[in-house]
């Protein structure tokens, strides 16, 4: 038999954090994927799972949470914005539990807050054993230093295997022929397989909104929307990717739309070459529309 563990999330606090770094997974996603991994450990015996949030605005994911045995506590926050209600709520509960007839020897706490402090150092002179569970991308680095040799900390980037997230940097794509010709080619491979679905019909339309989601669903890039966007519009600056108006027949009828394509002129002129051949191709030389 295990430890007898709780684990305390401040679901505010992840949830926030997750969306803003890690859009590719529900953060109710990222909670299983924790629960799988304390569970691996024969020392833990997992009898408490609570998360603390205005579960208002994450109130599509309460139904995942219960079906992973999670006790939710709504905490309803006043006014907009982050608010520490959570956190104290979290940190009310936790002291109470130490009271309880019913006893844990081990406390994991799942949160990047560096709030969590005083919790922690009050579990630590309880004489308990405490884990941080922490996004690397969220927290302070002075935080967690200071923790390391006083309780076990652990990255949740690591139990989800993947890079921790960095603000996208334009300059690496300025200053990097090798950067540019990552994502013009991850653009160009996107839509060919447009180009493949509709027939292989030359002038394919391609809106902004499938460009943008070929760069977030490339998950080796790690990128966030915002950091997609800064890229295309680079691109569009640099004239790499340009915007020309073509006919399209839609319910019998013609009309134009604004179409996306890469700039072929433009590769040259920067002896860029892709890796495949560019099969969305705009026929006319006019100006491009920008």
């Amino acid at each position: 038999m295990g430890k007898a563990t709780a684990v305390y999330m401040d679901y505010d606090n992840l949830y926030r954090s997750i969306n803003e770094s890690y859009s590719q997974f529900k953060t109710s996603e990222v909670v299983k994927k924790i629960l799988e991994h304390l569970a691996l450990g024969e020392e833990n015996s997992v009898q408490l799972i609570k998360a603390f949030c205005d579960f208002k605005t994450a109130n599509n994911e309460i139904s995942d949470l219960q079906e992973n045995l999670v006790e939710l506590r709504h905490i309803n926050s006043i006014g907009d914005g982050k608010t520490n209600a959570s956190d104290l709520a979290l940190a009310i509960d936790v002291i109470k539990s130490l009271y309880n007839t019913r006893k844990f020897e081990h406390y994991v706490i799942v949160s990047s807050d560096s709030d969590m402090l005083p919790l922690i150092l009050e579990l630590s002179y309880q004489d308990k054993e405490i884990t941080l569970l922490y996004l690397e991308s969220k927290v302070k680095k002075r935080y967690v230093e200071s923790l390391k040799t006083r309780i076990n900390v652990k990255k949740i980037e690591d139990i989800l295997g993947v890079e921790t997230y960095r603000p996208f940097d334009i300059e690496d794509i300025e200053s990097s022929d090798e950067e540019k010709l990552k994502y013009l080619n991850c653009i160009n491979k996107g839509m060919n397989r447009l180009f493949v679905k509709y027939g292989s019909k030359p002038l394919t339309v391609i809106y902004q909104k499938n460009i943008l989601e070929f760069l977030n669903d490339e998950s080796s890039f790690n990128l966030q929307p915002s950091d997609s966007s800064a890229i295309l519009d680079y691109f569009k600056n640099e004239k790499l990717i340009i915007i020309k108006e073509v006919e399209v027949n839609i319910e019998d009828k013609e009309t134009t739309r604004k179409a996306n394509f890469i700039n072929p002129e433009k590769l040259n002129e920067l002896g860029l070459t892709l890796d495949e051949e560019i099969n969305v191709k705009y026929e006319t030389r006019e100006e491009s529309l920008v």
